[in-house]
């Protein structure tokens, strides 16, 4: 009887010890890397190449990092807007529809691409993609909703960590691992791909930029602070902090009236936005049009635009307001 109550302490001790573990076990989680110490299609795991090839003057190279002794970047230079190279990944993701990837990335000081970096992110269990837009006007974007999901982040020519966590439709975007979600797209792209790729994406658009590391998980959509921690032979430096990060405010000091438009519209600025940049972007996020403002109201022809949904911005040094604008 002794023997048998011995027994019976020993399994209750071992289910405990068990039960008390399982949680530490069910959040295990362990990044894949990519530390740019090789080219991606000779990395472990390899990437793989895509899309229509690059141009004759496409450079990818594995370079000494200035910055850090015995570091390594990754140069990715595709200047020419009629080029398409990307590379792939495929990831395990077994039957979830949650993923995290985090990446190092800065642009060009010297450059004619318009773009630094596209990631474009697949998940076909949950039938959804997103992708994320780094570009060369200091803005980020997801590719969906068009022209809502943006921000502006102070000089993305410098370093800065880039958080992109997939749940099913939901795309967040976390800059330099603030707590805060800097912008989020609820995607309506569909797709039955699951990987993540990375380069240039478009025919329309030239694309460079340097990588020095990707990191990626698909045991959940780990928001900073959550999850494992970033690996500490990484390097995590960026430039400024989340204060250089601001979020595409909806000035009511800003009128663009009237909306719908046919033939012209006009333009109302506060003092302080006087000699701001103007852009215009159409509903794929193609820039269709750029001037300065000199006066606090101005007046816009529209001849050369045609119907359809297009989003204005209006930004200096120091803020940036979008608005919609509806032509007729």
């Amino acid at each position: 009887m002794k023997t048998c109550n011995y027994l019976s302490k020993c399994i209750a001790l071992v289910c405990v010890t068990y039960l008390m573990l399982l949680p530490f076990r069910l959040a295990a989680q362990e990044w894949a890397v990519y530390d740019a110490s090789a080219l991606p299609v000779e990395a472990t795991p390899a990437f793989e190449t895509s899309n229509t090839g690059p141009e004759p003057d496409f450079r990818i190279e594995v370079q000494d990092d200035p910055d850090i002794i015995g570091n390594k970047i990754l140069l990715y230079d595709q200047p020419t807007i009629s080029g398409m190279q990307t590379y792939t990944m495929n990831w395990n993701i077994g039957g979830g529809t949650q993923a995290t990837l985090v990446a190092r990335i800065k642009g060009l000081e010297m450059t004619n691409a318009l773009r630094i970096m596209e990631i474009d992110i697949r998940n076909g269990n949950a039938g959804f993609r997103n992708k994320l837009q780094i570009r060369y006007d200091d803005t980020v974007q997801f590719e969906r909703p068009t022209g809502l999901a943006q921000a502006e982040v102070f000089d993305l020519k410098e370093w800065h960590l880039y958080r992109v966590t997939m749940d099913g439709a939901t795309y967040k975007l976390y800059m330099d691992e603030s707590a805060e979600v800097l912008i989020t797209g609820e995607t309506d792209r569909t797709g039955s791909d699951n990987w993540f790729k990375f380069g240039d994406q478009s025919g329309n658009y030239s694309h460079s930029g340097y990588i020095d590391w990707i990191i990626w998980d698909v045991t959940g959509a780990y928001a900073p602070g959550a999850g494992a921690a970033i690996p500490s032979e990484l390097s995590t430096d960026y430039y400024g902090s989340s204060s250089s990060v601001n979020e595409y405010k909806q000035d009511e000091s800003v009128m663009i009236y009237p909306s719908p438009a046919e033939s012209k519209v006009c333009i109302s600025i506060p003092e302080e936005l006087l000699y701001a940049d103007l852009q215009i972007f159409n509903a794929l996020g193609e820039m269709v049009y750029t001037s300065a403002l000199y006066s606090t109201k101005t007046e816009l022809s529209l001849k050369n635009f045609t119907a359809g949904i297009y989003y204005i911005n209006i930004r200096n040094v120091k803020q940036s307001v979008t608005k919609e604008l509806i032509i007729k």
